[in-house]
């Protein structure tokens, strides 16, 4: 299955959830799907450790679903007004083990921790690059 493939299928799982921005759309070129575009988590930044209560909470609306996120960073949440919104959902899959779910939000509190830049860049928006 293709990165847009999967990223597109998960957005379907949580559409109206309450658990990621709105999926709007794929950018295609002679039918080719080359990108998608997502709603703009205005005035969001990445998560830290004080964030943990927050993202607990978007993680267990995603796990009450059966959706392993599978690429549990502080990178993929972001934190507005005191709440999580989870983004990058391409190995995302459904999942009814509990023991793999239970695994996925144990090892949040250590991923909201690591001080390292791995996995993830922080928010990158390509309007940043538009002059203005």
């Amino acid at each position: 299955m293709s990165f847009f493939e999967a990223e597109t299928i998960a957005y379907e799982w949580i559409e109206g959830k309450g658990i990621g921005p709105r999926f709007l759309g794929h950018l295609t070129e002679a039918g080719r799907v080359f990108g998608f575009v997502m709603e703009h988590i205005d005035g969001a930044r990445t998560a830290e450790s004080q964030d943990l209560a927050a993202c607990q909470r978007v993680l267990v609306k995603l796990h009450a679903l059966g959706v392993k996120h599978g690429d549990i960073n502080k990178h993929n949440f972001l934190i507005r007004n005191g709440e999580a919104v989870l983004i990058d959902f391409e190995t995302a899959q459904k999942c009814s083990e509990k023991a793999e779910l239970g695994s996925e939000y144990k090892h949040l509190e250590l991923s909201l921790r690591d001080p390292s830049r791995r996995r993830g860049v922080g928010i990158h928006m390509a309007s940043d690059h538009i002059p203005g």
